[in-house]
């Protein structure tokens, strides 16, 4: 397992892509992050602001 920080600076929507080789299709494995105010990350945490 490997893990990574992150530190946004305003918020917005983003695409990372696998770094590390994983085996099959390793060059498609694409994800998102999505940065939103501290507010509405609280919210989200604790089941207020349903999906993600």
């Amino acid at each position: 397992m490997n893990t990574f920080t992150l530190t946004l600076d305003r918020t917005g929507r983003w695409r990372g892509r696998c770094a590390e080789f994983c085996g099959q299709r390793h060059y498609a494995m694409d994800f998102h992050v999505k940065a939103v105010p501290p507010r509405q990350y609280d919210r989200w945490a604790h089941g207020g602001a349903g999906a993600a």
